[in-house]
């Protein structure tokens, strides 16, 4: 993964898990699911694992996302 700047504004596009307790058909099985989702926040790191990014920050606190870096499909840096 591309190293990015500490607080470099990113929009990150990740594959979520998908769940449907209905009843499918063969064919619904075998469509694909829908379930990429974006992000947009702050990045703050990367480690061999997930991708660590904040929605707000607070002077030198911040909340926390953390996005497994299997289900990373993009990262682009939002202007």
């Amino acid at each position: 993964m591309r190293k990015y700047k500490q607080n470099q504004r990113i929009e990150v596009l990740w594959l979520d898990t998908v769940q449907d307790s209905r009843w499918q058909s063969k064919e619904q099985m075998d469509s694909s699911p829908e379930g990429l989702c974006a992000t947009i926040g702050y990045y703050y790191k990367h480690d061999k694992e997930y991708l660590y990014m904040s929605h707000t920050i607070s002077g030198k606190d911040r909340d926390k996302t953390a996005i497994p870096l299997g289900t990373i499909k993009k990262v682009r840096i939002v202007k």
